[in-house]
């Protein structure tokens, strides 16, 4: 490229913004995109490698020496002790990949390895260019290597990281300017009379490269104790995300290299293979000599940098800058949190529903003695005699959940005495819960304490640098966090605070327990300073090679002080109200509930809920209260409740029945808006508005009474998961209540209900107001609270309640004769189909009916010859075979269709789909007819070719080609 040339480009690009082109590739919010925009005008301005005064040393020696002297004193901060030195780059990779040879995934590590050689391989070539435009010895290469490897001896405990670096380096690599491989043929040459521009060029170089494994080391290095940004620095206002910076540096380089150099057609990044010609020495140094590109682009930087040194004696632009920063802080912060999409998380508040639920409930000063318990201040205080991990357990109904709100409160107390502005403890929790599936895995923990510890007390610049560094994998795409991604963060994560309490409740309810415990005894062995509390049922197994790392700590018989306060409170309620006997002594009579509770908070509530019950008369509560062992089991209790409220009106007892029916059964909580829809609805006709119950709360609660709670999200629950394990056991079955729950009844009625909502309550076209529109899913819940609940549960229940009955078809009519009436109805009515599943892929699934089908045909295939078939059976054969048609349609669909109605689940409503894949079980287009190009059915020579168009797909992957014909009889 000519230098003249090369200049101008650099006129036009000095100022332009290819941070934006970075942003377009990982589809990086336009809202974090603008902000980016205000910051970076300038990427000169954003090298934070160099430093302050180093714009105005006199050569390149002082320049090159004063990057390193700043790199050092940063490095300083961050570790005690130096790092391993290296002569030369390929002695640093092959020890490098000698430490990766034992590790976890060493294949995949290794992989990346071949990256860091390439990087390594420049490097060597680049430093002996150094050697010949800056005299003196200033270990630049010595110095770069240790970075090198200190940045992948860190991450080599975290993969993704690792390979995330590695790809890094490589984008580096092809980067960097092509012409140092033809500076290093001049050694021995006589340089007089070369200005001293390319050597500052080369320092700027050097500065970037130090900078990268500055970056990294900041996000793989312990936070140490006595680090804290400075918000004055420039360099911190001029913090962006790390894949930002990245990007710039990126740029930087690209300025490097259109500065142009010595003309040649070779362009590999290794020596020459033999035969190649050589470039020109005299016309590389006559290059040098002029000079006049590098002159004018290293003015340029100094200028940049001037600027930027004016910044940090103005208080009025420090100020401005700052709320930039904080601007793109929040920003990327929201766009991480929306990533990772944390289990009741609202509005950036990490306080959960449960916390917050358990926190009103806690009656005042109960649990106040676990500040006492001596193995719980133990573990608090870190004793070298107690273990990081203690796990308190205690029976289903203790409180548990409400003893964790004690726990962390105190904890958080703890830590605001010792905190600092030098040091800072953190307390993050989570609580299990089987009701809610988004509270039941170790990933659901891991995300929810993963945006605890980026919502830490202050803003936590590397926290967010290592998340982008799995949120912007080097493939350019943004997607959901993977397991593996997740646990990587959260030990990252954790080994970074100085001092960090984890309050888990609910163990006994998490999905793969042992593989969050084995997680967090490596957390442990990484963070001394990591102290974990778990809160359970004793009935979990621990594996015995933990029995030492783990404390398990009974805590029967701890809150009985509490139990029998809350009783003695009830009690004097009752007696108030006259619904005890009087000359009672109330504390007597607390005395003998709180001993039959033996240590369940839970049986007090439910005792206190059966006492308060206006069948009793004052005399049978006094009986209940004083014969021994009366009701003293959870599941006595709770069966001798739901006998009581049998004693309800019918049309109570039918809303409670379908109540627990949805509740034992549903794979969400409902919402209290879905609960009143749910129990409203007469299959087979429409929701009128004389259908509902009115003041629905206080309704429910009335007749639901102690079995059924209403959560601060406004969602419906059961009181507690023992009363499922009660309702659906075998016990309960054969005990003559009102009440009995099973799963093919309660799934029976819950595909009922969903399917008679999508026939009748959800009109037979499109989900928003007008066509070629995508429907806003907030909007959907607001005008059909029900559609999601019905369109994602309703496939899955009606083959749980056909599997659990009968083997044949002659069997089954009877007994599903509503769930079969239903679908005969759903199959007819092709506008409630395509509703369906327009509705699927607005919220996010694939609609597919296969294992219903399969259930279906199982029993078409009985025995039971066809000439015995009965009248029944024979009249729905039509019906299995229009569930399979749907079937076979809706798999035929997702194929060819997914990527369409993923985007715009609104097309199914169009001519393309219909008409591309011909009639359909639910659809026919009769206005279009469309072949393939070549089609046997396709005969152009007796047709006129209107229009030809073509168009590629947005991935690249796909063409269509559209060919309109006039028939040859239309004139």
């Amino acid at each position: 490229m000519d230098i003249q040339q090369s200049l101008t480009n650099l006129a036009v690009t000095g100022n332009d913004n290819r941070v934006g082109l970075f942003f377009t590739n990982y589809q990086t919010n336009f809202e974090e995109e603008d902000t980016s925009r205000i910051l970076f005008r300038d990427r000169w301005k954003q090298a934070r490698g160099l430093s302050e005064g180093v714009a105005r040393c006199p050569n390149p020696e002082s320049t090159l020496r004063a990057i390193i002297k700043s790199f050092r004193e940063s490095l300083a901060t961050m570790f005690t002790t130096s790092s391993e030195e290296f002569d030369e780059p390929s002695s640093m990779v092959r020890d490098i990949q000698d430490q990766c040879q034992g590790a976890e995934e060493s294949s995949r590590l290794l992989r990346a390895c071949k990256k860091i050689d390439g990087f390594a391989h420049y490097l060597k070539s680049y430093f002996h260019v150094v050697e010949i435009f800056v005299t003196g010895d200033t270990d630049c290469s010595l110095l770069a290597c240790s970075a090198l490897h200190l940045v992948f001896s860190l991450s080599s405990r975290y993969v993704n990281i690792f390979e995330t670096l590695a790809d890094m380096l490589s984008k580096m690599t092809n980067m960097l300017p092509r012409y140092w491989h033809y500076l290093q043929r001049l050694r021995g040459q006589d340089l007089r009379g070369i200005n001293s521009h390319f050597g500052y060029a080369l320092s700027f170089l050097y500065a970037d490269i130090l900078q990268f494994c500055r970056d990294a080391c900041q996000v793989l290095a312990p936070k140490c104790s006595a680090e804290r940004s400075n918000e004055d620095n420039l360099f911190e206002l001029l913090w962006a995300p790390i894949d930002i910076r990245f990007q710039l540096m990126l740029d930087r380089f690209q300025d490097l290299t259109e500065l142009g150099g010595p003309r040649t057609s070779y362009k590999n990044e290794r020596a020459p293979a033999p035969g190649v010609p050589e470039v020109d020495k005299e016309e590389t140094i006559e290059w040098l000599k002029r000079g006049e590109g590098l002159k004018l682009f290293i003015e340029k930087v100094r200028k940049d940098l001037d600027t930027r040194e004016e910044i940090r004696v103005n208080h009025e632009k420090r100020c401005e800058l700052r709320k930039k920063k904080e601007m793109l802080y929040e920003t990327r912060l929201r766009h991480i949190v929306q990533w990772m999409s944390p289990p009741d998380f609202v509005g950036g508040s990490c306080e959960s529903s449960d916390y917050e639920q358990a926190r009103r409930r806690r009656k005042p000063h109960s649990c106040a003695w676990i500040l006492h318990d001596p193995t719980y201040a133990s573990w608090k205080w870190r004793d070298e005699s107690s273990s990081n991990i203690l796990w308190l357990e205690a029976k289903p109904g203790f409180g548990k959940t409400t003893l964790s709100v004690t726990i962390i409160e105190d904890l958080r107390d703890a830590a605001d005495e010792i905190s600092t502005d030098m040091y800072s403890p953190f307390v993050a929790y989570f609580h299990f819960d089987l009701q809610r599936p988004d509270k039941r895995s170790y990933s659901d923990a891991l995300r929810a304490l993963i945006v605890q510890f980026i919502y830490s007390s202050a803003p936590d610049t590397e926290f967010i640098d290592a998340i982008s560094l799995f949120k912007y994998p080097h493939n350019g795409e943004q997607q959901k966090p993977s397991v593996d991604n997740m646990m990587e963060i959260f030990l990252l994560c954790a080994s970074r605070l100085p001092q960090l309490s984890l309050v888990l409740d609910g163990v006994d309810e998490c999905e793969k327990f042992g593989d969050l415990l084995s997680l967090l005894v490596e957390a442990c062995t990484r963070n001394k300073n990591l102290n974990i509390i778990f809160l359970g049922r004793p009935s979990v197994p621990l594996p015995i090679r933990y029995r030492n790392i783990v404390t398990r700590h009974s805590l029967h018989d701890s809150n009985r002080s509490d139990i029998r306060d809350y009783l003695l409170d009830e009690l004097g309620e009752l007696k108030g109200s006259n619904k005890l006997e009087d000359g009672l002594d109330l504390g007597e009579l607390a005395d003998i509930l709180t001993l039959r509770a033996d240590s369940m908070f839970l049986w007090a509530t439910l005792m206190v809920s059966y006492l308060g019950l206006s069948a009793h008369s004052p005399a049978a509560r006094t009986k209940t209260i004083q014969v021994t062992n009366c009701l003293q089991e959870l599941d006595e209790l709770y069966r001798e409740l739901l006998k009581q409220y049998g004693k309800k009106t019918q049309a109570e007892r039918d809303v409670l029945a379908k109540i627990l029916h949805i509740l034992i059964m549903a794979e969400h909580p409902p919402t209290l808006q879905q609960m009143k829809i749910a129990i409203a609805i007469i299959p087979g006709r429409s929701l009128s508005k004389a259908d509902f119950l009115t003041n629905f709360p206080d309704a429910l609660r009335e007749i639901c009474g102690a079995l059924v709670e209403i959560r601060p999200d406004n969602t419906v629950q059961l009181v507690h998961l023992s009363l499922r394990e009660v309702l659906c056991s075998e016990q309960t079955a054969h005990i003559d209540i009102p009440f009995k729950a099973d799963s093919r009844s309660a799934s029976l009625f819950l595909s009922v209900i969903s399917l008679s909502y999508l026939i009748h309550d959800v009109p037979r076209r499109h989900l928003a107001d007008s066509p070629q529109t995508i429907a806003n899913t907030s909007e959907l819940n607001n005008r059909f609270p029900f559609l999601e609940f019905a369109a994602r549960t309703w496939v899955n229940h009606a083959i749980i309640a056909i599997n659990s009955d009968a083997s044949t078809l002659a069997e089954l009519i009877p007994t599903c004769q509503p769930l079969v009436q239903q679908l005969l109805d759903f199959v007819r009515h092709s506008g409630s189909i395509s509703m369906w599943i327009e509705a699927c892929w607005t919220y996010g699934f694939a609609p597919s009916i296969v294992h219903l089908w399969e259930a279906l045909d199982r029993r078409r295939h009985s025995p039971t010859p066809v000439t015995q078939r009965s009248p029944v059976e024979m009249e729905i054969e039509p019906f299995i075979e229009r569930i399979q048609s749907l079937s076979q349609d809706l798999n035929r669909l997702h194929i060819e269709w997914h990527h369409l109605l993923q985007i715009r689940p609104y097309e199914i409503w169009g001519a393309s789909i219909s008409g591309f894949m011909g009639p359909l079980s639910w659809a026919r287009n009769i206005d279009a007819k469309l072949y393939l190009i070549g089609s046997e059915h396709l005969h152009e020579s007796n047709t006129e070719t209107i229009i030809v168009r073509s168009k590629v797909s947005d991935c690249g992957r796909l063409i269509g080609v559209v060919k309109i014909l006039r028939p040859s009889n239309v004139e």
